[in-house]
């Protein structure tokens, strides 16, 4: 699908925090200029309240999620499954779905066998504890992530100005560090986006005090794919179905690909929540996508 000649420029007020943030230099990386576009307390396009997903005016992707509640239905199942399976009762843990977009979450119609089910807004800080399910959908793709180009044999950082007119992008001075365990070479020209906060986000939840399933649905790749396979990079921006420019305004989604092997790695302490981190891994984010499909049209989800 092409590029959106119709979305919006960025709100003053949104500039405003821009040009406030980057200081004398104008520039922020990309990683800290996406943050900003989604994360920002008032500004950001996940905290303000407006409809976001769907199939109605004014939406900009949609997911399994805003499909009914069959999705909620089948995750539930799945999830009693996998617990009764590693001998854990359902009914002793607390569903927790993090990065809902609706305040009552996938199980809100639903009748499921859990202890409770709670919700974490996207942006929002979660605390876990005890026995839980811990249930996320595309929340991993939609963390910020570091622009990087290999050019002139050494790797480069991208940023993002304001130029008095529109935000553009920039290569940043100076050269950063290789990507940790790929192999190359590598063309020239060829963009990493590296999915750094994806894996902190996963970690930091991993180390809460909690026990129980981690069930995330997701969509990403290999380091290996994500350095062969993606010549131009995976950072894509919707507004209203449609591909935006992913530097062009706050008021649109934003997604880079997940990197399995990152988010696949918890702490030793969680591996025994209920299996190896082996068997579970491509369990957590392909179980909705088999690993050989095609991934949807860059209107269906923010993946894209």
């Amino acid at each position: 699908m092409g590029s959106s000649p119709s979305a919006p420029p960025p709100s003053a007020a949104f500039v405003a925090a821009f040009c406030e943030r980057a200081g004398a230099a104008g520039t922020l990386p990309f990683a800290d200029f996406m943050a900003l576009a989604l994360y920002h307390p008032e500004l950001g396009y996940y905290r303000r309240e407006r409809p976001r997903v769907g199939y109605g005016p004014g939406t900009d992707f949609y997911t399994a999620s805003t499909s009914g509640p069959l999705f909620g239905e089948l995750v539930a199942a799945a999830a009693a499954k996998l617990l009764r399976d590693a001998g854990r009762d359902p009914a002793r843990h607390t569903f927790v779905e993090i990065g809902a977009e609706s305040p009552g979450g996938i199980l809100e119609t639903v009748t499921h066998p859990f202890a409770a089910a709670q919700t974490v807004r996207v942006g929002d800080p979660a605390a876990l504890a005890g026995p839980c399910v811990v249930f996320s959908n595309e929340l991993f793709d939609a963390q910020p992530c570091r622009r990087t180009e290999f050019r002139g044999g050494q790797w480069r950082e991208w940023g993002v100005r304001w130029d008095g007119t529109a935000f553009t992008e920039v290569l940043l001075d100076g050269a950063i560090e290789p990507p940790a365990g790929a192999a190359g070479p590598f063309p020239e020209g060829y963009r990493f986006d590296r999915p750094d906060a994806a894996t902190d986000l996963a970690r930091n939840l991993a180390a809460q005090p909690w026990t129980g399933l981690f069930l995330a649905f997701d969509y990403g790749k290999t380091l290996a794919q994500l350095t062969t396979e993606t010549p131009a990079g995976t950072v894509r921006a919707y507004f209203r179905h449609t591909r935006a420019m992913p530097c062009s305004t706050n008021r649109a989604t934003r997604t880079s690909r997940a990197m399995f092997a990152g988010i696949g790695s918890p702490p030793r302490s969680k591996r025994r929540a209920l299996r190896n981190p082996g068997s579970i891994r491509r369990r957590r984010f392909s179980s909705a996508k088999p690993a050989n499909s095609s991934p949807p049209s860059a209107a269906t989800k923010r993946a894209g």
